[in-house]
């Protein structure tokens, strides 16, 4: 019940249980942090996570947060099971980021250098099989 306290002015004493917030709704989101694979420093804006885990790969599994656990993706997917539509990711690295790469070799030495299109690990994970044609 309200109690008029001054004219025009209504106060309405309500149980905590009963005051529920708004649901929030999330427009654009910013998410930085680590990731496999994809452009480092530059924004990329994702609709899913699907295309996150297309552009960024999947993240490794969590030991205890200091051990250089991948972050960017693992975020993303927080964020889009929370409701997230458009999201802005940025992947960082640290300076002495390189890209994988090997070296194929012959009979007469080196012969091909294959490099990964984005620095990061997940080049690391590639194989390649070489055979006569």
């Amino acid at each position: 019940m309200s109690e008029m306290i001054v004219p025009g002015v209504y106060i309405e004493v309500r149980p905590e249980a009963l005051i529920v917030p708004g649901q929030i709704t999330v427009g654009n989101l910013g998410v930085v942090g680590t990731a496999a694979k994809g452009e480092i420093d530059t924004p990329t804006i994702l609709g899913s996570y699907a295309a996150a885990r297309e552009v960024f790969g999947s993240y490794d599994p969590w030991i205890d947060g200091e051990s250089d656990e991948l972050t960017l993706v693992r975020a993303l997917e927080q964020a889009y099971a929370q409701g997230a539509t458009n999201v802005i990711a940025v992947r960082i690295a640290s300076g002495d980021a390189t890209e994988a790469q090997f070296t194929l070799g012959s009979a007469s030495g080196d012969c091909v250098l294959l490099r990964g299109k984005t620095m990061g690990s997940w080049g690391n994970e590639l194989s390649v099989n070489v055979s006569p044609a």
